[in-house]
């Protein structure tokens, strides 16, 4: 099989540890980390730490590619990156006054039209139809979301299976494209189903609102678990209990253990997908899960 996943919009995640914060007064913070950060890229992280291998295609902005690219020399992974003009934004997360935080969210390169048909070329020329390709995080100023739709249909017409996790997707999107699998959590559910969710058994009945636009539908649930809608079969698991490090990553390592059962069972696609995702909230950061605790919590 075929890994291949897009980071068409990556960012330097950076944290900061300060004692207060306040506006229109000075504030003093510490950076504590700075990593190369994107869905695609965790995506495939934790594919490889699960001894399975991928291709990560990214979008780069000439200004600070070198450091971000060099963050992932590490990281085991096949990458192939596109350089444009710009830099690659950062989002920048205060830590302060005990639990609270503010993030502060910087734009960054702009994709010109000359340089959307030579991404698309290069997304085409790295797709077959024994591809998963996954489409995960938010799309560049400037990229044309409906030239992005139409190549999606075209490729998975062609047989490549479509993978989405974006918000930059609205359900008339995803009811055009029909991918192979979605993974909304709860809130982007009832952003498709315009109603407001409060439980999980208010999930479940919207859920069922979203049969047929795609192949499969993988609810995250957070501690509660996930739950996989295939066909006219609907599959509950329930997450272990823990104490988690770091949330982040987690729903992209869900998608990773989801295609790490590609040939398998729904059973095994979402018991996977729910052991990656717990797993990944036992690392710090954008750390991938380990095969040892994978392995555990199956």
């Amino acid at each position: 099989m075929n890994i291949v996943t897009l980071t068409l919009n990556p960012a330097f995640d950076i944290h900061c540890l300060g004692d207060n914060f306040e506006i229109k007064k000075e504030s003093f913070f510490d950076i504590t980390s700075k990593d190369a950060g994107g869905k695609g890229i965790n995506v495939s992280r934790a594919l490889s730490a699960f001894g399975i291998k991928s291709t990560a295609f990214i979008v780069v902005g000439s200004n600070n590619k070198d450091e971000y690219l060099s963050q992932l020399k590490d990281s085991n992974i096949s990458i192939i990156d596109y350089c444009v003009n710009g830099s690659i934004r950062e989002n920048i997360t205060l830590h302060h006054n005990s639990n609270e935080e503010t993030r502060i969210s910087f734009r960054g390169f702009t994709i010109s039209n000359s340089d959307q048909n030579a991404i698309n070329q290069k997304i085409i020329s790295l797709c077959n139809d024994n591809t998963i390709l996954t489409i995960t995080g938010s799309l560049p100023v400037g990229y044309s979301k409906d030239c992005l739709i139409n190549l999606l249909i075209s490729l998975r017409e062609s047989g490549t299976k479509i993978i989405i996790d974006s918000k930059s997707f609205v359900i008339d999107d995803i009811i055009k494209i029909h991918p192979y699998l979605i993974k909304p959590n709860m809130d982007e559910l009832a952003t498709y189903t315009n109603t407001a969710i409060s439980t999980k058994n208010e999930a479940l009945e919207q859920l069922l609102k979203l049969k047929g636009i795609s192949d499969y539908v993988l609810l995250s649930l957070g501690s509660m678990g996930a739950v996989l809608m295939a066909n006219d079969n609907i599959y509950l698991c329930d997450a272990e209990e823990i104490t988690p490090i770091s949330t982040i990553g987690a729903g992209d390592s869900m998608i990773a253990g989801f295609i790490s059962q590609i040939n398998s069972n729904p059973e095994d696609k979402l018991k996977y997908a729910v052991a990656f995702g717990t797993a990944a909230c036992l690392t710090k950061g954008t750390t991938p899960p380990s095969k040892i605790d994978i392995n555990k919590l199956l």
